[in-house]
């Protein structure tokens, strides 16, 4: 028994000593000299003029620290462009030290933060020096924070006619320093981006990398330079109309230069991998893409909300675009692919398109006076019923390339069972309206058609007009009439030439 009380004692009496010591050192601190010390150490991270608004307060367990509330760093009213304000303030120390009499701070972290950074040109005030501290008495040995937590955060930055907003953010460090050695962070936060007051953009993002920090390291110089090295993901990203499920990189940002490689999306079921480089001297971005298998019906009807067409997209899309006086869609440049296999095409029946032309074409062959009466709108390529319907198709291939607000197609290609258009055009990409030439080539199954599509050539050339929208295909009469006047002229049918030839410019045009 008398053993165990000896134990107990050995026990109790280091604990008495360390809870005395404690209770010396907390009580010999003024919350005055506290202030006064964290204003003054603020001032040294952060540049700028700190005030503890609310209470100051000591905790011993479950460990020592010390807490803050309402701190406010600069002023969001002045002519700064940097404010913030703290809810939380905890300022823990190393018991270790405090058992020496030492107050040693070694982490820091804030619970309720908002960030504010304006960046219009009306805001921006020019560079300060760091003022030097008012030269109080230590408090501290060392202000030696090496682990980092800030949480139920928000960053808001102001920019012309642009926020970007940070709203749950939390951000987490350790080996925190100021000596320009790597430490490790992530950053979680969800992020919505506003343009002249309407929503742009939003997303879950999240990095996890590596930083280097100087003392000046909020100073507009050094937040540009400041190097990031990591990796990027943004979760349901949104861009207006535009969605991707999923975005990853290999991020390196470093002097003011950003580069995503490998960069790789998952969009509309599909999967996109490439690469971004971004220089801010050059105020030029650079992105490449190479897309696989994507979902073309819910990318379209999400781009331009209607549905247009229905496959599995593959595309390719190397572009720059000039940030400099930025213009959509003069400032972007640019090539690639695009291909669709065994889809549908939305916005046009072709195969009731021939069936009519069939069918007017015989009348022609079999009807003496249907020469002479003129076609019917209906009867036409240009019926509405025609741009309609859907079309299957076992192949649709473009090769593109963007300049000067065009997305000009060399190479178009389109093949149906029945079908085969060749041609190319461009689209306005202001209002998406097409202009183009394109070469027919029909299988009719009719002796009469067939022969009048060899009249022609092989094929029918037609004209493309109309919008991305509502396309509107013609055909091309400046170069059907001289090959319908040479054939007729040469050719002897069963029916008069003039009237044949009358009633077919009718019935196409």
């Amino acid at each position: 028994m008398t053993t165990l009380k000896k134990l107990v004692l050995a026990l109790l009496i280091p604990l008495f000593l360390a809870c005395m010591v404690m209770w010396g050192v907390v009580n010999s601190l003024k919350p005055d000299t506290i202030k006064a010390y964290v204003n003054e150490e603020l001032q040294r991270l952060t540049n700028e003029s700190g005030q503890i608004k609310g209470d100051v307060s000591w905790h011993v367990f479950p460990r020592p620290r010390i807490k803050m509330t309402h701190v406010q760093i600069g002023d969001p009213r002045s002519a700064s462009p940097f404010a913030i304000t703290i809810d939380n303030l905890l300022l823990n120390l190393k018991l270790t030290q405090l058992l020496r009499g030492n107050l040693v701070f070694s982490e820091l972290n804030v619970d309720g933060f908002t960030v504010e950074i304006d960046q219009r040109a009306n805001r921006i005030s020019p560079p300060t020096q760091a003022k030097p501290p008012r030269g109080i008495e230590p408090l501290a040995h060392q202000f030696a924070i090496k682990n980092v937590m800030l949480s139920h955060g928000k960053l808001i930055l102001t920019r012309d006619q642009s926020q970007v907003i940070f709203s749950g953010l939390q951000i987490g460090a350790e080996q925190f320093n100021l000596r320009q050695q790597s430490f490790p962070f992530q950053l979680k936060s969800k992020v919505t981006v506003n343009k002249k007051g309407q929503p742009f953009a939003h997303t879950q993002f999240l990095f996890k990398g590596n930083t280097r920090l100087t003392a000046q390291w909020l100073s507009d110089a050094e937040l540009k330079s400041l190097p990031l090295f990591g990796q990027l993901t943004l979760l349901d990203l949104s861009i207006q109309q535009l969605k991707v499920d999923r975005l990853q990189a290999n991020t390196s940002y470093k002097e003011g230069i950003l580069d995503l490689n490998p960069l790789t999306l998952s969009l509309y079921r599909g999967e996109s991998v490439g690469d971004l480089h971004y220089d801010p001297q050059q105020a030029r971005l650079q992105l490449n893409q190479t897309a696989t298998d994507l979902d073309s019906n819910r990318l379209i009807h999400d781009l331009f909300a209607r549905k247009l067409l229905k496959g599995r997209l593959d595309f390719s899309l190397h572009t720059a675009i000039d940030l400099h006086d930025f213009k959509w869609p003069q400032s972007i440049t640019g090539k690639g692919n695009i291909t669709v296999k065994d889809g549908t095409l939305m916005a046009m029946n072709v195969n009731q398109m021939i069936q009519e032309t069939n069918a007017r074409i015989n009348s022609l062959f079999l009807n003496q006076s249907a020469t002479d009466q003129p076609a019917k709108p209906e009867e036409t390529l240009t019926n509405a019923a025609f741009f309609k319907g859907n079309t299957d198709f076992k192949l649709m291939a473009s090769q593109y390339r963007i300049e000067n607000g065009l997305l000009n197609s060399h190479l178009f290609v389109l093949q149906t069972n029945r079908l085969q258009l060749k041609g190319g055009g461009q689209m306005n990409l202001l209002d998406y309206s097409l202009s183009g030439t394109l070469l027919a080539k029909v299988i009719f199954k009719n002796e009469n058609a067939d022969k009048i599509q060899q009249l022609l050539g092989g094929a029918i050339p037609l004209l493309v007009k109309g919008t991305l929208i509502e396309p509107l295909i013609l055909p091309d009469m400046k170069k059907i009439n001289p090959l319908l006047t040479q054939t007729f002229i040469t050719e002897t049918l069963t029916m008069p030439v003039k009237a044949v030839h009358n009633q077919l410019k009718a019935m196409l045009h």
